[in-house]
């Protein structure tokens, strides 16, 4: 959930798995707005690798989208940043679907302040929610980030309503962040077990220039 710690990702977007095969361009159409495609394999899976080439060259099944934004300069594009995406996938199972969405993402920077909010909605079977809302404050003066996200989400099954909040604190050493987070997820769709739950996660990355 943390939009100032992470990429943009929403359960309203079927993601194909992580090993997808394809291509993505961004191009600056002018000195504020910004146009980024992607087609991908919607078929890939992590557990065999090696079936992309195939995926991507004989099954047809794909996924596409197109984000439309807009910045205020190329030199915020992660910390001042509105945009529209709409996408379609062809879905990963053996027979092809119908699946398609749209959501909105914005994230701006009011001196150390950085509210975002992230909406999205979607169509078919393959995507986890059918609608979802997030919207959050993040404070950068702490020698890191600090943040705290709230969000509504309505699952793609008959299940109620979930919610979900996050409080995280994002540090940078060098090339190498370090985000430890805890979470309080209420009302989960896929655990018959348990209404709530508490949540504590540590996330890393690391950014490497060549």
């Amino acid at each position: 959930m943390s939009k100032t710690a992470g990429a943009d990702q929403s359960g309203t977007i079927a993601i194909p798995d992580e090993s997808t095969l394809g291509v993505s361009v961004r191009h600056m159409m002018s000195e504020n707005y910004y146009a980024y495609v992607s087609f991908s394999d919607a078929k890939a899976d992590s557990t065999e690798p090696f079936d992309g080439f195939n995926n991507f060259f004989s099954d047809n099944q794909y996924f596409k989208s197109l984000e439309i934004g807009w910045v205020p300069s190329k030199e915020s594009f992660y910390m001042q940043n509105s945009h529209l995406t709409v996408w379609h996938s062809d879905g990963p199972k053996d027979r092809s679907s119908e699946n398609y969405g749209a959501n909105w993402s914005t994230i701006q920077s009011f001196g150390d302040w950085v509210p975002f909010l992230r909406a999205g909605v979607a169509k078919g079977s393959e995507a986890l929610y059918q609608s979802s809302v997030v919207a959050g404050m993040g404070y950068l003066g702490l020698g890191g980030t600090l943040g705290l996200g709230v969000g509504w989400a309505k699952p793609n099954a008959s299940f109620d309503d979930t919610y979900n909040s996050e409080l995280y604190y994002r540090m940078t050493f060098g090339p190498v962040s370090v985000t430890p987070n805890v979470q309080y997820l209420k009302r989960l769709p896929f655990n018959s077990q348990a209404d709530s739950a508490w949540v504590f996660a540590l996330r890393g990355n690391i950014n490497i220039s060549f």
